[in-house]
């Protein structure tokens, strides 16, 4: 079988937005503010995140209405292609689908339950307001008691000091889980 794909040239304003990303890169190399290394899920930096998004970088594709900049996919791509292609610190907002890029709000503040609001702030605030809001509505539903907020995964340690509702961290419970059922199996 044999695959042709098109070769097309993107829209003007894609590759401005190529070159405006390059420059803005390296001058961020040039004054020290990240180094290259590891891979993109292991680069946590808030202030780079909170940089792409004062420049309208994170939440591009979203509705205005939530904060974005209803840009375009390929924009977004472009965006995508050159932050992976310098191994930039993206692992705060990549998840949250590039939020909205404003500041964090102040602490003494409860965070924030609906998604577009919660998530605006940038992962791991965002996603403590979502999971806060979460938790509350299951609590609800439920006896208050039963419910145990437990966070799991690799950002777990990240998003449950931004979420008073989390009871415990066990970034691994899942696999374990996963080990147990596969033991049990083959026992």
């Amino acid at each position: 079988m044999r695959f042709r794909f098109p070769i097309f040239a993107l829209p003007p304003q894609a590759e401005a937005l190529r070159r405006e990303v390059r420059a803005f890169l390296e001058e961020e190399r040039a004054a020290g503010k990240w180094r290259g290394g590891g891979d993109f899920a292991t680069h946590y930096d808030p202030a780079f995140s909170r940089r792409l998004g004062a420049r309208g970088w994170l939440g591009m594709t979203w509705p205005r209405r939530y904060g974005g900049g209803e840009r375009s996919t390929l924009e977004r791509l472009v965006l995508s292609e050159e932050l992976l292609a310098a191994n930039a610190p993206v692992a705060a907002h990549w998840i949250a689908d590039r939020p909205g890029g404003a500041p964090p709000p102040p602490q003494e503040k409860p965070p924030p339950t609906n998604p577009p609001t919660a998530i605006k702030p940038g992962p791991p605030l965002g996603y403590g307001g979502v999971v806060e809001g979460m938790a509350a509505r299951l609590k609800e539903e439920m006896a208050p008691a039963a419910v145990k907020v437990i966070a799991t995964g690799g950002m777990a340690g990240l998003i449950a000091p931004h979420a008073p509702c989390i009871e415990g961290v066990e970034p691994m419970l899942t696999l374990e889980g996963l080990r147990l059922i596969h033991e049990r199996h083959n026992a």
